[in-house]
């Protein structure tokens, strides 16, 4: 709700500086046509005020935006790290559900999970400007990498999900464990635990 109501702020602000910045230009272009009218025009006084509130709401504007926009990213940032972990938590519990009612046998497919999570965006990275592909080639197209192979036996703190570092431009990922815990790891801390998995 929060985040939404940043980006819906900011997005009303862009719109009144741009309002402004074309009174600025209409404004220019009124003085200029005074200026050439011979006299025939009137006005000089109000366009130069207009242009001065114009320059003056302009500059507070965008003074206001380059302060804003740091908490917006960072708002941004948040609300898809909580997507990312959230969806993980979901492939989690969609396995561990799989197992219940399939004699412990985990899932070997994100596909598989699809009898339980009907929602493809759970497959796609939160950062991802494209549309989800279809669940069936799930496989194919989701950002998150699904370990196969696991056991009931296994411990809690195995891995059996993780997602792309694409979202966080190199600076690490998530990656949810068996018990259900999903955790941030720094770039070099998760290729290490990554390292391999994929093939298993």
């Amino acid at each position: 709700m929060i985040t939404w109501f940043f980006f819906e702020s900011a997005q009303y602000l862009l719109l009144v500086v741009a309002l402004w910045a074309l009174a600025i230009v209409l404004g220019h272009a009124g003085l200029s046509r005074i200026k050439n009218s011979n006299g025939a025009f009137q006005g000089k006084g109000f366009a130069i005020a207009g242009l001065c509130i114009g320059y003056g709401w302009l500059t507070i504007g965008m003074v206001f935006i380059a302060i804003i926009a740091p908490p917006i990213g960072q708002l941004r940032l948040v609300a898809q790290q909580t997507k990312c972990i959230n969806n993980l938590r979901q492939i989690v519990n969609a396995s561990l559900l799989h197992a219940a009612i399939n004699e412990e046998t985990f899932p070997s497919t994100l596909q598989q999970l699809t009898e339980h999570i009907d929602d493809p965006n759970t497959f796609q990275l939160p950062c991802s400007k494209s549309q989800p592909g279809e669940l069936s080639k799930v496989d194919q197209w989701s950002g998150y990498t699904f370990i196969p192979n696991r056991s009931m036996m296994d411990p809690r703190d195995t891995i059996l999900a993780y997602c792309s570092p694409d979202c966080w431009g190199g600076k690490g990922g998530h990656i949810a464990y068996l018990g259900g815990n999903v955790s941030w790891h720094s770039a070099e801390e998760f290729y290490d635990l990554v390292a391999g998995l994929k093939g298993e």
